[in-house]
Formats: C-alpha cells, sequence, structure tokens
C-alpha cells in the first residue's frame, strides 16, 4: 500500500502483515492524502467499489488503479482504519462447440469442432 498526495506524489508505503493489515505512521496533517493498493500479481483484481451500508468493511480502491478517494487527516492523533482493499481471482470458463452429427450428446471419434461460434455467460438470476 502506497501513501500518495493528492496529486498521485508518492509519499510512503507498507505492506501487510499477516492478518492483512498495513499501516502507515507520521501522515502529514491537513494535506489531502489517498491510498494506492498494489496486486500481489496479474491473476488477481479489485473487487467492486463502495458496496454496501457499512464503509468500515467495503472496498475502497478504484479497480482501474487501486487508488482511494482522497481524504484528510487533521492535526493531532487521529487515525483512519476504514480504508479497505478487496482482492480475489477472477476464474476462467471455457466451452467447446462440436457438430453432434448423431445427436447423442456426446462428442464421438470423428465429430468435428465448430469455430465462430459466440458463448454468451450469463447470471443465475437474470439469464442476461
Amino acid at each position: 500500500m502506497n501513501l500518495l498526495t493528492a496529486g498521485n506524489q508518492f509519499l510512503a508505503s507498507a505492506q501487510t502483515n499477516g492478518l492483512g493489515i498495513a499501516s502507515i505512521s507520521n501522515v502529514p496533517a491537513d494535506q489531502n492524502v489517498k491510498l494506492e493498493f498494489e496486486l500481489p500479481n496479474v491473476d488477481h483484481a479489485f473487487t467492486q467499489r463502495n458496496e454496501g451500508a457499512d464503509n468500515t468493511v467495503d472496498s475502497d480502491p478504484d479497480r482501474t488503479n487501486g487508488r482511494t478517494n482522497v481524504f484528510i487527516l487533521t492535526m493531532g492523533a487521529q487515525t483512519i482504519t476504514h480504508s479497505d482493499a478487496g482482492i480475489w481471482t477472477p476464474g476462467t470458463v471455457e466451452a467447446f462447440v462440436w457438430d453432434d452429427q448423431n445427436g447423442n450428446g456426446v462428442q464421438d471419434l470423428g465429430e468435428p469442432a465448430i469455430g465462430e461460434i459466440t458463448v454468451n455467460l450469463l447470471t443465475a438470476e437474470t439469464n442476461s
């Protein structure tokens, strides 16, 4: 996790511990800052941003750049603990289409694959 100015200048960074918590101390007071979360590898993605009614348990970074909205710490010992990042591993769905020449529902020897077929992934709830 990186601490940035509102203009995206780097200020500090921290790595999460075994509990998934990262902490940056000595954050400048009365300055607009934001957090930037980095994905662990290309197989991961950020989850939906600001979902649900409880801001303390939702994911805060933008899904495209990993950055939170700008916030400000006022003078004094203020601690911000509600900036969180949900990360998940998207899956892959593969489909295979063939010419079932005898209509038995099984790809038998010699039944060829069919190219140029569009396959749509639908949700179970809406079928769209």
